[in-house]
């Protein structure tokens, strides 16, 4: 009779997940003893036929048969395979399928119509996996690992049964599991064993002993190689080893450097789903040997072990997966409710550097009625983003294919790692997004890959919307005017286009509804008329009065007698026609109110641009720096934590900036997350980013 049939459900669901496939236990005249864990959908459907055909090809197989006690690939059907092996003393049949053999998923379907009747076949051999060589050795471990836990709930042994099926029912539910309990758990409760230990790899080829229970205390924290001594060696292996009568072994000698000096040793090299090694090993220390039950045990600790990592490392992925659809939602709502080009520009910029972490972040943007590039960069060496970007922008559109809009990684002379991604509508390429990913591992590069390139749909998607905004009835009027200056004074073009752009940027900071900044960037547009002249040329009156009182507050008006957009107005005008001078626009009046937020605009510059076909440098600013300090309740400190969380630092670094430990690191950034209500650092950059363009919003909403 099953000891536990729930436990071992639990059981099958863990490696159900790890190996994709159904399992389910029969006994030995074929019936189904648990409830299948649903992972392949052809295996389920082949279990729920009327005819239960699975179960039917499973009995003829079983049905007066010997079984080795390994597992076995057997042929349910031609082309279609399951895994069998005995276990429990051989009283039930652990069972994992279905996958197919490669090169038969054609003919499967109609295999399958012929044996069972018709159903959905065709879909369900397309959602089966491939057996490989390599895939069915890999199942085939995890499927043996599977039947050692099982055979563990038949026998009650010297590790005691209760606490084993207490830790085998925390398997699913062990996210973050604490090892060094676990260890002493495992300890207490298997008198056999004089002690038992945890390796950890700390980096390649390099270990860190970070538990020991029992004998051996003074391990702990000590390191060792792959291939040193009994530890390394079992590693090198890469498979369970036993050493006896080890006493006089000079491979003792690193343990006998610690006054410890173990009998016996058995050795279980653990990998995890990261990739990640672990080495537990236990053993005596007075001459007593281990007993095939003890090293039993020792399998089982293992695997529960290894299970546990497994289902914690899922969990922490998939959370890790829900905060960031959690930042893309927050982010695609602001870039939605954004109407300017520019705004967009820079959302993808900031947000994909200071999510991603990398050295620098840019965006190569097209213009619509010419071949000219603009950059728009943060981060890095500017002359060589220059650089790369020329050569980025003259790859992709050469090179550029409709259909094709995957992110690429691009290796750059000096090694640089860039993910580029192309930001694409309805076939048409509008620009291409450029991060910075140096020193991730190749699973971590994998999962920025994924987030960038939904961030570029959304990019893609909200430019093009931007671009497409209904146009003011006097544009065509204005742009004429605009072209005519250029025909007959190319210096005050330049100031006019160079007075435009800094507008932009500055507007793109304020709470200004759309028709406002239009009719001040439009007075910009044409500052190198006169009021009179435009008077007449112009229906819209509106930028002439802007510009006209302008002049009026440069040459001496009171300051206060002008409503706020003539202010802004004024203040643009100054500083542009001054050479890009702080100090005409200080003389203006005392810096608070219009005056006071340009100071800070133009002193916060943070953003870098540049246009390939005039060569210039443009610097505008979208900083965060006033928003953390003016409108987020934190201390000074945490307002220096966040600002270089922002900038993509992690605990270590930002420990070093401000000459404070990691644990104090640490609590500032748990004090940050409670009072932005976020949960982890993509939510409150987010957030902040959120707070910048969105000038309403609240900290905690």
């Amino acid at each position: 009779m099953m000891p536990d049939i729930h436990i071992a459900e639990e059981i099958l669901d863990v490696y159900a997940e790890r190996t994709g496939l159904t399992l389910f236990l029969l006994d030995h005249n074929g019936a189904q003893v648990t409830e299948a864990s649903a992972k392949s959908p052809l295996c389920i459907e082949l279990l729920d036929r009327p005819n239960e055909a699975l179960l039917q090809a499973f009995q003829e197989r079983l049905t007066g048969g010997r079984f080795p006690k390994r597992v076995i690939p057997y042929d349910i059907a031609p082309g279609l395979y399951s895994l069998i092996i005995p276990v429990m003393d051989s009283a039930y049949f652990l069972c994992a399928g279905v996958y197919i053999e490669p090169n038969t998923a054609s003919t499967l379907p109609e295999t399958l119509s012929e044996l069972c009747g018709e159903g959905p076949w065709q879909q369900l051999t397309a959602e089966t996996a491939v057996g490989t060589l390599e895939k069915e050795k890999k199942w085939m471990a995890e499927v043996e690992k599977a039947a050692s836990l099982l055979d563990s709930l038949k026998r009650e042994r010297a590790f005691s049964y209760d606490n084993q099926v207490q830790m085998i029912r925390s398997i699913p539910q062990r996210a973050g599991m604490d090892r060094s309990a676990f260890i002493e758990l495992a300890f207490r409760n298997n008198p056999q064993l004089d002690f038992i230990g945890l390796a950890v790899e700390e980096e390649e080829e390099t270990f860190c002993i970070t538990d020991m229970a029992g004998e051996g205390k003074a391990l702990e924290d000590c390191r060792f190689v792959l291939g040193e001594g009994f530890l390394g060696r079992a590693l090198l292996a890469d498979r369970e080893v036993v050493w006896e009568d080890i006493s006089d072994d000079t491979r003792s000698a690193f343990f006998r450097e610690y006054d410890f000096d173990p009998t016996s040793i058995y050795c279980y090299p653990i990998t995890e789903r990261s990739g990640s090694r672990l080495l537990l090993f236990t053993g005596t220390v007075q001459g007593r040997t281990l007993t095939g039950a003890a090293l039993e045990q020792g399998q089982v600790l293992a695997a529960i072990l290894e299970a546990g990592s497994y289902t914690s490392s899922l969990q922490l992925e998939n959370r890790r997966q829900i905060h960031r659809l959690t930042s893309l939602v927050d982010i695609c709502m602001t870039m939605a409710s954004t109407v300017d080009v520019k705004r967009i520009v820079y959302i993808l910029v900031d947000i994909s550097m200071s999510l991603s972490g990398g050295a620098f972040s840019c965006v190569l943007l097209k213009s619509e009625n010419s071949d000219k590039m603009q950059l728009v960069s943060r981060g890095g060496n500017r002359e060589k983003i220059s650089a790369y970007a020329r050569k980025a922008a003259a790859r992709h559109y050469r090179e550029y294919k409709p259909a094709s809009q995957l992110p690429e990684i691009h290796e750059t002379e000096d090694g640089s790692c860039i993910v580029e991604c192309p930001l694409v509508h309805r076939g048409e390429l509008l620009g291409i997004l450029c991060v910075s990913c140096d020193h991730v591992t190749r699973k971590e590069l994998e999962e920025q890959q994924t987030f960038l390139y939904t961030l570029s749909i959304i990019g893609a998607v909200s430019l093009q919307l931007a671009r497409q905004k209904d146009e003011h009835p006097e544009e065509r009027v204005i742009s004429a005017l605009e072209r005519a200056v250029a025909e007959f004074d190319l210096e005050k073009h330049a100031q006019s286009v160079k007075l435009f752009e800094t507008a932009e940027g500055f507007l793109a900071r304020l709470e200004l509804s759309d028709r406002r900044s239009y009719h001040i960037l439009s007075a910009c547009r044409l500052s190198a008329y006169s009021p009179a002249f435009l008077a007449e040329a112009l229906n819209e009156q509106e930028p002439v009065r802007l510009l006209q009182e302008a002049r009026q507050l440069l040459g001496g008006k009171p300051w206060s007698e002008a409503e706020e957009d003539s202010q802004l107005t004024a203040v643009l005008l100054a500083y542009t026609e001054s050479g890009d001078s702080l100090k005409a626009v200080r003389a203006l009046g005392e810096e608070e109110g219009v005056l006071h937020d340009f100071c800070v605009f133009i002193e916060e510059i943070i953003i870098s641009e540049e246009e390939f076909a005039l060569g210039e440098d443009d610097q505008t600013s979208e900083p965060y720096s006033r928003i953390i300090k003016e409108r987020l309740p934190l201390s000074p400190r945490e307002q220096d934590v966040l600002d270089l969380i922002i900038k993509g630092q992690n605990n270590r670094e930002i420990a070093a900036a401000l000459f404070i430990s990691d644990h104090t690191v640490k609590n500032h950034v748990t004090k940050i997350f409670q009072k932005l209500r976020v949960t982890d650092r993509a939510q409150a950059i987010s957030k902040v980013y959120q707070m910048m363009y969105e000038p309403n919003s609240a900290p905690g909403h």
